[in-house]
This record gives C-alpha cells, sequence and structure tokens, in this order.
C-alpha cells in the first residue's frame, strides 16, 4: 500500500509539472503573438505619420510655390536617411509645366529653390495640384508623386 501511494504521489507531480510546463508554453506564444501585434501596430503608425505629411497635399489644386518647396525638401530629407537611401524607397516629386530645371523638386539645390519660388510665387503666382502616384511595396510610404502647374 505503501508503494501504491507514493506512486500516485510521484504521477500527480509530474501531472502537475507537465501542466505547468503547458501553461508556460502558452503564456510565452501569447506573449510573443501580443509583442508582433504591438510592434505590427507601431509600425503602421509610423507610416501612417510618414505618409500624412504627403497626404495633406494631395488632391489640393491651389498649392503655391512654397508648398512644392516643403513637399520636395520633406522627400530630399526622407532620401538622406539611412532608409531613403535605399533605391527602391527613394521619394522621387516630380513637377510638370514648369523649366525642366526644376522638375526633380526632391533634388533641387537650396539656390534652385530660391530661384523657384522667385520665379512661380514673387514674379506669377503660379498654383500648383498635387497628386500622389505610388507607393512603395516593401515600405507602403509615398514613393512617387507628380506635381502640376495650372497656372
Amino acid at each position: 500500500m505503501e508503494n501504491a501511494s507514493k506512486a500516485l504521489i510521484i504521477s500527480a507531480e509530474i501531472l502537475i509539472g507537465v501542466l505547468l510546463l503547458t501553461f508556460l508554453v502558452f503564456m510565452f506564444n501569447s506573449m510573443d503573438t501580443f509583442s508582433q501585434t504591438v510592434n505590427s501596430n507601431i509600425e503602421t503608425k509610423n507610416v501612417n505619420e510618414f505618409n500624412s505629411q504627403f497626404e495633406a497635399y494631395n488632391g489640393r489644386k491651389n498649392l503655391t510655390a512654397q508648398d512644392v518647396i516643403t513637399i520636395g525638401n520633406i522627400a530630399r530629407n526622407y532620401n538622406n536617411t539611412e532608409e531613403g537611401q535605399e533605391t527602391k524607397n527613394r521619394i522621387i516629386v516630380y513637377l510638370q509645366g514648369a523649366e525642366s530645371k526644376y522638375a526633380n523638386v526632391h533634388t533641387l539645390t537650396d539656390e534652385q529653390t530660391y530661384e523657384f519660388i522667385e520665379k512661380y510665387s514673387v514674379e506669377n503666382k503660379a498654383t500648383f495640384e498635387c497628386q500622389i502616384t505610388a507607393y512603395s511595396e516593401n515600405t507602403k510610404k509615398v514613393n512617387r508623386i507628380q506635381l502640376k502647374m495650372l497656372k
């Protein structure tokens, strides 16, 4: 009888150990899923915040020369970051209807931006239209913007 009670105690200890290990594995998996969800939500929030810088201008037809330069500067600053250095992640801001030297707004130098503002804001008060034409498949961030001079 004594051996049977010891066997029962040992089997109960093993059962409790197995249940405890199962619970710990379950908790570990739950925490992993939770952390993946949190990381995914943070990444989505960061992408949305980034895109909102450009989406504020999307579809507008009353942009000024200063707005065009602002869009170009945001793109240039991003392209100078580590993530933006990769060709597939670069933002291209193309301008139609203005002189060809201003076509790639994201590459304008400070001198060219001053000339652009003087020519299209001070001299002739031009207005521009903005359309976001593409988002990166990898990062889901804006990577192509089309600007068009209206007048």
